[in-house]
């Protein structure tokens, strides 16, 4: 089961986030015991590492592995950068040529980093330790520096 969206203002107490998570574990196995294993993500792109899923012993496993690479677009200098399906959604297409010539001036695009994947198991030791060993990726550790997204900028001439 995948858990999204994780967002508490920060004027509401220490911890309550790793609260909030382990509530909701508390929840999902009262609810349904046949869930064995969250998976969740933290967008480095916006500032997080995944410092809440690493504070409550969640494993790493790198980054989100998709199959293709995905770009941000800037069309006015100060402004902010739209997510590859915003693009796609806005312009019809994600393919450079088309949009030098759709937007019809300079922009700027970039690499969209991936998100850092995390994972827990549920369940008592044996569970947890069965489970370990059927993972497709490795557990890896923990990221700890924001410095390594690769957020080289190319402007593009319309």
């Amino acid at each position: 089961m995948e858990l999204t969206r994780l967002f508490i203002f920060d004027d509401h107490g220490k911890n309550i986030e790793s609260y909030f998570i382990g509530q909701t574990m508390k929840l999902i196995k009262e609810i349904d015991n046949s869930v064995k294993c969250l998976m969740s993500y933290a967008d480095p792109r916006v500032g997080h590492l995944g410092g809440i899923y690493q504070a409550t012993n969640w494993l790493y496993q790198g980054d989100s592995m998709r199959m293709v690479d995905t770009y941000s677009i800037k069309i006015e200098e100060g402004g902010s950068w739209l997510h590859s399906r915003t693009v796609f959604s806005k312009w019809g297409s994600n393919n450079l040529d088309v949009l030098k010539k759709k937007i019809g001036k300079t922009f700027w695009i970039r690499l969209e980093p991936r998100k850092h994947r995390y994972i827990y198991f549920l369940g008592n030791k044996k569970i947890k330790k069965s489970l370990l060993k059927t993972l497709k990726h490795p557990v890896l550790s923990y990221p700890k520096d924001l410095n390594k997204l690769n957020l080289e900028v190319t402007t593009i001439n319309g």
